[in-house]
């Protein structure tokens, strides 16, 4: 009797074990749906510490950095690889030091809650760097990107997320008034060819080929400049339109910045 007293005493805690890390698993990925994810390792033999004090940071501030550990699937024709946290340590430090340009709270603010890590990143077949959805608070991000591309391309999809949040109606005309009278952007952003991101300084209003496609596209790629080159006003200084495009963006969204950035 005393012996299958404490097996169900066992019993019991092991069965709550399983229905507690069950409940954690199904409520904290619950918003976005994705399969295959867990919180990215803490590992310091992965990680050095200040990337572990950034990550647990930004856990408190309600942002969770996740990985995928198994390949998935989602609607929309969107497929990801796992990944092996071990293989990106430079990446995820890179991400870290790039997330650290932002108020802590600013996450909350244009509901960013979930940073999934994951490689080969496809959307209706075409390789991207990143998918956000403000509805699920969640970004899905390459890691598996070039360490010199993952800064440009993170502060790039950020920069949707919180064109997303809110209605800037008023500042898109203005900023469309900059361009030439001629340009006309395209219905979508994969519309036309013009698919090259590289950073330019010889095409008239815009920082890249890709940036004259969609004004969304435009500012996204005029933020990701401004945020990641450190030379940004010299590099643009004979573009006019585009120093003036950036000024329009920083008097709008510097609040959410965590230091100047010229």
């Amino acid at each position: 009797m005393k012996y299958f007293k404490k097996f169900n005493i066992f019993l019991c805690i092991f069965l709550l074990n399983i229905l507690f890390n069950f409940t954690k698993a199904n409520t904290i990925f619950l918003p976005n749906g994705i399969p295959n994810i867990d919180y990215f390792p803490l590992n310091k033999n992965i990680l050095n510490s200040k990337t572990v004090n950034q990550i647990e940071d930004l856990k408190n501030s309600r942002l969770f950095i996740l990985y995928a550990y198994e390949d998935f699937k989602l609607e929309k024709n969107i497929q990801c690889s796992k990944i092996n946290p071990v293989e990106y340590k430079k990446n995820i430090n890179k991400i870290m030091l790039e997330l650290e340009k932002y108020k802590r709270n600013f996450f909350n603010e244009i509901n960013f809650n979930y940073l999934v890590l994951c490689k080969k990143l496809y959307i209706n077949n075409f390789l991207t760097a990143g998918i956000p959805n403000n509805k699920v608070s969640t970004l899905i991000f390459d890691i598996s990107l070039d360490a010199d591309k993952i800064s440009r391309s993170l502060h790039h999809e950020i920069f949707h997320m919180i064109k997303e949040d809110d209605n800037y109606q008023s500042m898109n005309e203005t900023y469309n008034r900059i361009n030439n009278i001629e340009h006309k952007y395209e219905e979508c952003s994969i519309c036309s060819d013009k698919l090259n991101t590289i950073f330019k300084n010889d095409i008239d209003g815009f920082v890249s080929e890709y940036a004259s496609t969609t004004i969304e596209e435009d500012q996204a790629e005029v933020f990701a400049a401004w945020m990641s080159l450190e030379n940004f006003e010299q590099f643009y200084k004979n573009n006019i339109k585009v120093l003036e495009k950036k000024k329009i963006l920083k008097k709008t969204f510097f609040k959410y910045l965590n230091y100047e950035i010229d």
